[in-house]
């Protein structure tokens, strides 16, 4: 599972450097957000991630969709700034200010009220509040729950492969790109926890489809979480084409990939 948290240094925002500069730094950080990396290479030179930086916390899928083209770096490095905020200020809720974020980015204020609106658009960047006000959802402590719960499930599955419960051979592949950017498809971390879980049910082709509902939603008794919305977010996926629901000739169900389809 993506961990919610990487973390990117204070200074990015203190010291008066080109924005460009920043630019550069903040793609090359990237690998440190990511992976964890102690440095990268860059035209055979190696550059080390200075280590005992003061830092603040920055979400890792905006990297992801970064990647992924969804965001370009322009957005990327406001969202950051906004990060930066919520770390001064203590709180994932903070003013919009928009000179201090022109100051401090160098960006146009108009470029700067256009990429707002557009992480706007997404389910999981900013959400806008009353007077001049956002949430940034990444940083809300209750994604970070919805996350331990998605975590907590994957963890049992591992455990249960660990203590022999499941085969090697028989431990239930992921779509990385669904768990890697389960925002891209509308769910919260703890539904894709639940997906997981169902996906698990589904694979072993042990269970009918009711009965991989059933044994889905008993896992979540305390969380908001209705069977109305997991069977809806599972039609939607298949619709996607993440993956295939076949039921067989004794009634269970087995989920199958589009490439062994």
């Amino acid at each position: 599972m993506v961990e919610a948290l990487g973390a990117l240094p204070v200074k990015l925002f203190i010291d008066d450097i080109p924005r460009e500069a920043k630019l550069t730094f903040l793609v090359m950080y990237k690998h440190k957000v990511l992976n964890n990396a102690a440095g990268i290479l860059n035209e055979n030179e190696k550059i080390e991630f200075k280590k005992g930086l003061k830092e603040f916390p920055f979400p890792k899928i905006p990297y992801i969709d970064y990647e992924n083209e969804i965001i370009d770096i322009e957005d990327l490095f406001v969202y950051a700034y906004l990060c930066y905020v919520a770390y001064q200020c203590k709180s994932h809720i903070i003013k919009i200010d928009i000179n201090m974020i022109h100051k401090r980015t160098k960006l146009g204020k108009q470029k700067i009220k256009e990429i707002l609106n557009k992480l706007a658009t997404f389910k999981t960047y900013i959400t806008p509040l009353k007077n001049g006000k956002v949430e940034l959802d990444f940083l809300s402590p209750k994604l970070l729950d919805e996350l331990k719960l998605a975590g907590e499930l994957h963890d049992e599955y591992l455990v249960k492969v660990e203590n022999g419960e499941l085969e090697e051979s028989e431990t239930t592949p992921i779509p990385l790109v669904l768990t890697n950017n389960p925002h891209k498809f509308g769910l919260t971390f703890a539904e894709l926890g639940l997906v997981v879980t169902f996906i698990m049910y589904a694979y072993d082709c042990n269970y009918t489809f009711e009965e991989c509902i059933v044994k889905t939603m008993e896992r979540i008794k305390d969380e908001p979480i209705t069977e109305f919305r997991l069977r809806n977010i599972i039609k939607q996926l298949e619709k996607e084409d993440l993956f295939k629901l076949v039921v067989l000739s004794n009634g269970n169900v087995q989920l199958i990939y589009p490439e062994t389809v």
